[in-house]
């Protein structure tokens, strides 16, 4: 939100954040969907819905089932802000970074196109670009934060 508001447009960058959130969720079901047609592993409705039932890598499927249900957390929460407060809305999109961990890991790992040449650059490119960003991130926020003062120094 911070970063939002260091331009003009802060209110379209958060409302593009939210729509690109929402966009990313519906892609990531429509995945598991499109996976019921696949006669390749031949997933059953429940092997799609719960973690790690899956019959083909167990343990990798489910991180990506895990990521799906807590991407719809994170993306949902932006209809609930204002219930639950801006310090928990934080909090829980902090589980984005978990998503992205699982979700990258799911594809490379379980991914019948990791091999080809698209996949590893589509993966290394996202991996090292949101691992740039988020040291941005931290280095940036430590910069701007003010000196503590404590009482009697």
């Amino acid at each position: 939100r911070k970063a939002a508001r260091l331009w003009r447009g802060g209110p379209a960058a958060s409302a593009l954040h939210e729509h690109a959130s929402l966009l990313g969720w519906a892609f990531a079901v429509l995945h598991a969907l499109v996976l019921l047609a696949d006669s390749y592993i031949g997933y059953t409705l429940p092997q799609i819905l719960i973690p790690f039932a899956s019959s083909f890598m167990p343990l990798w499927v489910g991180f990506g089932q895990v990521a799906l249900y807590a991407m719809a957390l994170v993306t949902f929460s932006f209809y609930v802000r204002r219930w639950i407060g801006a310090r928990t809305w934080r909090m829980l999109h902090f589980l984005s970074f978990a998503v992205f961990v699982l979700a990258l890991g799911h594809g490379v790992v379980t991914g019948t196109d990791t091999s080809t040449i698209w996949a590893t650059l589509m993966y290394a490119g996202t991996g090292l670009s949101v691992l740039a960003m988020t040291i941005y991130r931290v280095v940036a926020t430590r910069r701007t934060r003010p000196a503590v003062v404590t009482a009697g120094a």
